[in-house]
């Protein structure tokens, strides 16, 4: 499998925690993944494997998961990643919650979606908005 997607993830969300919240990313820092249930897709014609395992285990309400953990859940076997992802912080340089697009698509067509940013999945509020309104 090509690993640039999981390379991406990784790269772009420390990059994004680090520009919207002004902390850094450490062995200690802990993530909680949710998807949007506003939108209305079927996952399992979205993604399989991993992501469909931890959720089915976890409902992933409260579960806390590493970076390394993030980057391996949120690619698929298809080298998609989420659309867009929403970062909130929870705990202040500890725990952020990953509110992720039940869309999952290649990278180019995510770099299209959000046009020109450097950081792509990873949105803040502002930006989430927009790009929803014009969707």
């Amino acid at each position: 499998m090509n690993r640039d997607s999981k390379i991406l993830l990784k790269d772009n969300l420390i990059s994004a925690v680090h520009i919207f919240y002004g902390s850094e990313i450490s062995l200690s820092t802990n993530f909680l993944i949710e998807f949007d249930e506003t939108e209305t897709v079927d996952l399992s014609k979205e993604f399989s494997g991993r992501m469909l395992d931890f959720l089915g285990i976890t409902n992933n309400k409260n579960n806390r998961v590493a970076l390394e953990s993030v980057t391996e859940l949120l690619t698929t076997s298809r080298n998609k990643i989420p659309l867009w992802v929403k970062i909130i912080e929870v705990e202040k340089n500890k725990t952020y919650k990953l509110i992720l697009s039940k869309r999952f698509r290649k990278k180019k067509e995510i770099k299209e979606w959000h046009k020109g940013s450097n950081l792509f999945p990873f949105l803040n509020n502002t930006q989430l908005q927009t790009n929803k309104l014009l969707d």
